[in-house]
């Protein structure tokens, strides 16, 4: 003879996914929303939770919360950074600001050659203009057009000289 161990349905039933939308729901409201608001909000009257009834649900939910609302708080914020931090756009902005950083850099240090071994290289670069400041939006927030012609001859002969070692 077989006896059960348990009662109930197992942990991780078909509608506890369900629990991750209302979490996050009321994270993302700063914790204004009560998870009887996101309840309402999520599932309206009618919502079909499959084989099981709406008051089951609710009473497992209920339960689920009361037993860990700073643990569920805390795996939806790191959803949620993981979800910034993954968005192609943050990611194409951190470059941004990364290069940005990095003319900053050049235009704010002395100059990581000799005058001497520039002064030909020099001559014969082009001249940043106000297209090329533009062309990273990030540029303009930290540092002015002067800064940005400074770090973009620097970069350029930087360039050149490597070019000229390796080969």
């Amino acid at each position: 003879m077989t006896s059960a161990k348990g009662h109930g349905r197992p942990k991780g039933t078909e509608y506890d996914h369900y629990m991750v939308g209302l979490v996050d729901a009321i994270y993302a409201s700063g914790g204004v929303m009560s998870l009887n608001q996101a309840m309402r909000e999520r599932f309206p009257d009618g919502f079909n939770f499959g084989s099981v009834s709406r008051p089951t649900v609710e009473k497992r939910f209920r339960k689920l919360w009361k037993e860990g609302e700073e643990a569920l708080l805390a795996e939806a914020a790191a959803r949620e950074r993981k979800r910034i931090a993954d968005d192609p756009r943050t990611k194409l902005n951190m470059a941004l600001l990364s290069d940005a950083m990095e003319l900053k850099e050049l235009a704010d240090a002395k100059a990581p050659y000799s005058d001497a071994s520039s002064m030909g290289i020099r001559l014969f670069i082009e001249r940043a203009t106000p297209e090329d400041y533009r062309r990273n939006p990030k540029v303009p927030l930290v540092m002015s057009f002067g800064e940005f012609q400074i770090a973009h001859q620097r970069r350029a002969v930087l360039a050149k000289l490597k070019g000229r070692k390796t080969t």
